[in-house]
């Protein structure tokens, strides 16, 4: 997952960027930076392929097109094309 200076640097970023007032905002570096650790953290935290294709069998409907539960079906490797995967 992270190493222990990489969470020593998420922690001081997340500090500053959720700091109010921003006495010292991040600067471009150190937001892609910041950027970076969140979306690996949040894709750490997502069930495999595998189980989230056997939920979109299970599931009796699937999300609207537009819904932003897509996001997370995406993130997990599933496309909006599923009719597929049903069966």
């Amino acid at each position: 997952m992270l190493s222990d200076a990489e969470i020593e640097s998420y922690q001081a970023l997340n500090k500053r960027h959720y700091e109010y007032p921003q006495a010292s905002p991040l600067n471009k570096e150190e937001q892609t930076k910041f950027d970076a650790i969140r979306d690996r953290l949040w894709h750490s935290w997502l069930p495999p392929v595998e189980a989230v294709r056997e939920l979109t069998r299970a599931a009796v409907a699937l999300p609207d097109e537009n819904d932003a539960a897509w996001n997370v079906l995406e993130a997990c490797g599933i496309s909006r094309g599923v009719s597929g995967l049903r069966s």
